[in-house]
């Protein structure tokens, strides 16, 4: 059964149309309609009476619209932040065609709403340029950023903010770029965001969503899709084939792209903060407090972590074996499952170069981290035990080698050169039924005498 979700989003979601294309949305039984913004009290209008799902939409919207009582639509509500999405997509401070900064003392500058985070931005980048908003420059409500940059092009303003895109199209046509957001500091662009009530009644489609996009994102960010990416930017954005390549770097800028783990930046949203402390109306926020109230649901976030250098995602839920979503998810069947308790060491991984059980090791634990398999120990060339292994006959029936395979490397990696009797010690919470420990043990030794040879 597919489920349709209508999602707001201010323009075309290039990352959306990769999912789509590549079948992981179906994949996840999941259809999305995406639905415009002509603003985001709009936006946010809809999210609240359950016109629309979710939202992709800027994380300043939802501390307006969850802690800002003097906010457009003049009322709070439950609205919560399921998953970061990029760092801004290039979002700058742009300038019509033929305007310096000198000359726009005196002309509009263009915001989606007065006291929204684009227009935070705006106000500060334009401080940076000598300007202030409203005494040197008058703000306009122009609507969301392709609107804006149609006016921008148009002459209907002098400046304004542009991203994920749009900023690329007036870039173009002739725009100049003045500065951008990420010279304020760590940034945050675009979040997953619904209303607290519909997450809390059924999150089984809202952890779907969640996964695919930052399954997505993790592919692209990996180096994956670039081609289908392009024709996506050039389909939904109308750009040309050298900005559609530009916006695919863009994707992938550690700095401006996307969250390849959905997580929220504590030092980017403290940089949303500060700018709605310094330029919005309303008390102050602090970011810890904002944190604490639970303005962030992160329970539908798959765990991410790079497996054999690739970074990859799970939505498994907490607890599940690393074992089960190596094997299960990933496809790397050369780790075995032997006991289940962590004991005979035949489902050893690497996790940051020490060994452990995955049988017994919960997948969360190793978020952000590296794990190696027997599968990646060469590097994209068999390991010189995996020479040796071979070589001398090492194994019977085998089924317990690739967890002795990899605790040997992560010996020879801290000790080159170990001993016989090092090697058994090492070796001894490794249980081989068949009795072939001497063979194991002379190939690991002949490996450290290539791999130092090396």
């Amino acid at each position: 059964m597919t489920t349709l979700l209508r999602l707001g989003t201010f323009s075309p979601s290039v990352l959306l149309e990769v999912a789509r294309v590549t079948g992981a949305l179906h994949a996840a039984g999941l259809a999305v309609e995406e639905v415009p913004a002509t603003s985001s009290p709009a936006q946010f209008a809809e999210l609240l009476a359950g016109d629309l799902d979710a939202a992709l939409t800027s994380p300043d919207n939802v501390l307006a619209y969850r802690f800002v009582a003097d906010n457009p639509l003049g009322r709070t509500g439950d609205v919560r932040v399921l998953a970061a999405v990029d760092r801004g997509l290039g979002l700058s401070l742009f300038a019509a065609p033929g305007r310096s900064v000198p000359g726009l003392r005196g002309s509009t500058l263009a915001v989606d709403v007065p006291g929204s985070g684009f227009a935070f931005v705006a106000v500060e980048l334009l401080a940076r340029q000598g300007l202030r908003a409203v005494g040197d420059c008058p703000v306009e409500a122009l609507g969301a950023t392709p609107r804006r940059a149609d006016a921008l092009l148009a002459g209907r303003c002098a400046v304004t903010v542009l991203n994920a895109g749009s900023d690329l199209r007036a870039e173009a046509a002739g725009a100049r770029r003045l500065a951008r957001a990420t010279a304020i500091g760590p940034y945050l662009g675009t979040v997953l965001a619904a209303h607290g009530p519909a997450v809390d009644a059924d999150g089984s489609a809202f952890a779907a969503l969640a996964g695919v996009l930052i399954g997505t994102a993790a592919r692209l960010v990996a180096g994956e899709l670039r081609d289908v990416a392009r024709a996506a930017a050039s389909r939904r954005l109308a750009l040309d084939a050298r900005s559609a390549a530009r916006y695919v770097a863009t994707l992938t800028d550690p700095a401006e792209g996307l969250v390849p783990d959905g997580r929220v930046d504590r030092a980017a949203l403290a940089t949303l903060v500060e700018l709605r402390n310094r330029h919005g109306a309303g008390p102050p926020l602090d970011v810890d407090t904002v944190l604490a109230d639970g303005v962030v649901d992160d329970r539908f976030l798959p765990v991410g972590f790079r497996a054999n250098g690739r970074p990859v995602t799970t939505p498994a839920e907490p607890g599940t074996p690393l074992l089960y979503v190596l094997r299960g998810d990933l496809g790397l069947l050369g780790t075995r499952f032997g006991c289940g308790s962590g004991d005979c060491g035949a489902c050893m991984v690497l996790v940051d170069g020490q060994p452990v059980p995955s049988c017994d090791t919960p997948v969360e634990s190793v978020a952000g981290r590296d794990v190696v398999t027997v599968e990646g120990l060469g590097g994209g060339r068999p390991h010189p035990l995996q020479d040796e292994f071979l070589a001398g006959q090492a194994a019977q029936c085998g089924y317990c080698v690739s967890g002795i395979l990899v605790n040997a490397a992560a010996l020879l990696a801290a000790v080159p050169r170990p001993t016989e009797t090092a090697v058994r010690a090492h070796l001894d919470r490794n249980l081989c039924r068949c009795g072939a420990h001497n063979r194991m043990v002379r190939a690991v030794l002949r490996a450290a005498e290539r791999t130092e040879a090396r």
